[in-house]
């Protein structure tokens, strides 16, 4: 990373709060029009949307990894257009935002700041790319995860989950249901809300049935005999996404591994501190989100700084489809895809 991109992506989380008051209140007095689309406090809601950005901003400054804003923005095309809020709105407030940061920073952040909101912007030149859905129904896995989430859905998780059972036990078996079947049924859900076609109450309640059903799975797997080594699995502080770092730690499991699963949101101390206690010798992070990406990035870091231990460090999760060689900047041993790759890279870096 250059100091001029450190040096702006400092700026920016330090002063996000007051940068993004100045956006909000210029685009209010520039776009009467967009202010009157909101019935109620339209300069507290996009001093909210301009906040995130800036943060977005700053990662992807200080990560050296502008597609990363870019990805984001685009994710946020898609929302507006499903939501039906005018793309133009979007596209009005980086201009804004790019005006006031050009006003406000100094010339020696200016540049690099300048140059990835300009990359975002002409972005708008192109139409917005929609995301397609997650299930195929073309397929026996894909009818089985539709048929899952429309029985849930209906409020019938008890049936829902009774027919997942039976199917793996008729022969699918326990890691073709979680990965062709639980996993790509959760990002469906992810893409349904996404598009405002489900709400939380509706998420929540798939979520729920989802981590219910994979601990029952996880009783029914034949599992490898014992190979002595020790992985701890989690998410990054920020990431409240468990569902991920469960499938994990499961596979492992099932191949053998002493595996520990500590859940979502861990912060970097209390990470170093497990890895301590229970000894471990591989460690696989998640992040959900670019923005957690420097958490990862902390995680590392506080497990590099341990004593008299060589511990290897996995990434995953959805903050790296967007810059998968990231890994490397982050001060990673490798990244993997889904949770099988995950298991077959463990293995290799250990030698289990």
């Amino acid at each position: 990373m250059s100091e001029e991109n450190s040096f702006a992506a400092e700026l920016l989380e330090v002063s996000s709060a007051g940068f993004a008051a100045l956006a909000a209140e210029r685009l209010m007095a520039t776009q009467p029009a967009l202010a009157a689309r909101f019935s109620t406090d339209a300069t507290g809601a996009w001093r909210g949307v301009f906040s995130q950005r800036i943060v977005e901003l700053a990662t992807a400054l200080r990560l050296g990894e502008p597609d990363l804003f870019v990805a984001r923005v685009n994710w946020a095309r898609r929302a507006f257009t499903a939501r039906e809020v005018p793309e133009i709105d979007l596209r009005a407030s980086l201009e804004v935002l790019a005006g006031v940061l050009a006003r406000e920073l100094p010339d020696a952040a200016r540049a690099a700041v300048a140059g990835i909101l300009a990359l975002a912007i002409a972005e708008f030149d192109q139409p917005a790319e929609q995301q397609g859905a997650c299930l195929d129904p073309g397929t026996e896995t894909g009818r089985l995860a539709l048929e899952y989430l429309s029985t849930v859905l209906e409020g019938d998780s008890r049936r829902a989950t009774k027919r997942l059972l039976e199917a793996t036990d008729g022969g699918l078996g326990v890691e073709r249901m979680y990965l062709e079947v639980l996993v790509p049924a959760q990002q469906e859900v992810g893409r349904l809300w996404h598009a405002g076609e489900l709400g939380i109450v509706e998420e929540h309640v798939v979520t729920q049935t989802t981590e219910r059903l994979l601990a029952l799975l996880a009783q029914r797997a034949a599992r490898a005999p014992a190979n002595g080594r020790t992985v701890l699995c989690a998410a990054v502080a920020g990431n409240t996404h468990d569902i991920a770092v469960r499938v994990l730690a499961d596979f492992f499991d099932i191949a053998g591994w002493r595996s520990i699963h500590l859940g979502g949101n861990l912060p970097a101390t209390e990470l170093a501190t497990a890895v301590q206690y229970f000894d471990g010798e591989l460690v696989v992070l998640s992040a959900a989100l670019s923005v957690q990406l420097p958490r990862v990035g902390d995680a590392i870091a506080a497990v590099r700084r341990l004593e008299g231990r060589e511990v290897r460090v996995m990434v995953g999760g959805l903050a790296f489809a967007d810059a998968p060689d990231v890994w490397r900047k982050l001060g990673a041993d490798g990244y993997a895809p889904d949770a099988r790759s995950a298991v077959a890279l463990g293995t290799e870096l250990l030698g289990a």
